[in-house]
């Protein structure tokens, strides 16, 4: 395990699972999830090994042991963001849960980007469960009349020849804007979000232009580098903004 420190979050390159075990209980404010889908089998597996199973036992198993422990480091009364794959949409309801579900929202991504014929439905649109630590919400931040509590949000999928920080790096990374809304409506200033499967390092880049603190854990350590730049990448956009 390697641990960057940061001045206002932490890198943590290592297992998810055995990173949080050793975190303390309730010490996180808000928590977004992008966890493997399980529906890459067949893909590039260099790429997307950490989405592949043996069986959907083992799937089960282990969706199971890192909702748990995200359930024992998040403080009560908070929030979860969990993005989730149709295929299994029916499968998060057997699952051994402690979370409340408060709602099933959309992210409908318009962009389309593969070819595909004319006699198949077309993807465009990803779950994202919210989930909070008990039955009362004690963070909700969102504008009704700037449309920030809708159920189906509307964000393009990150493509390569985008430019920015939605310039796509990994294959399965999701927009600024999108974690950015998240981290707004679920938590204040200064408060900490965890990620435990950060890939690209998107929800840090998020949490710093929102000003909140930050704890990504990645178990591959191809991604440091590139997590890295995209948070340096975030102070410069900061900076530029300030003039």
């Amino acid at each position: 395990m390697e641990r960057i420190e940061l001045a206002d979050g932490q890198v943590i390159i290592g297992d998810a699972l055995e990173v949080m075990k050793q975190m303390e209980a309730s010490s996180v404010d808000l928590i977004v999830v992008d966890p493997p889908y399980n529906v890459l089998e067949g893909f590039d597996l260099d790429n997307v090994r950490w989405d592949v199973f043996n069986t959907l036992a083992d799937y089960v198993k282990f969706t199971e042991a890192w909702i748990q422990e995200c359930f024992r480091v998040l403080k009560p009364g908070r929030q979860m963001y969990v993005f989730w794959s149709q295929k299994y949409l029916p499968l998060f309801f057997k699952l051994r849960n402690p979370f409340t579900l408060k709602k099933i929202l959309v992210w409908h991504r318009p962009n389309l980007v593969r070819k595909f014929t004319s006699r198949t439905w077309v993807y465009t649109y990803d779950f994202v469960f919210y989930l909070s630590k008990g039955e009362h919400v004690k963070v909700f931040n969102a504008s009704f009349l700037k449309r920030e509590n809708v159920d189906v949000i509307q964000c393009a999928l990150p493509q390569s020849n985008f430019k920015g920080l939605d310039r796509r790096v990994h294959p399965t990374q999701k927009p600024v804007e999108l974690i950015k809304l998240f981290i707004k409506i679920s938590s204040n200033p200064g408060e900490v979000v965890m990620d435990p499967f950060a890939g690209s390092g998107t929800t840090g880049v998020a949490a710093r232009l929102m000003n909140r603190r930050f704890i990504l854990i990645e178990k591959d350590s191809k991604w440091k580098d590139v997590i890295l730049a995209r948070l340096n990448e975030a102070n410069l956009g900061m900076r530029l903004e300030d003039f």
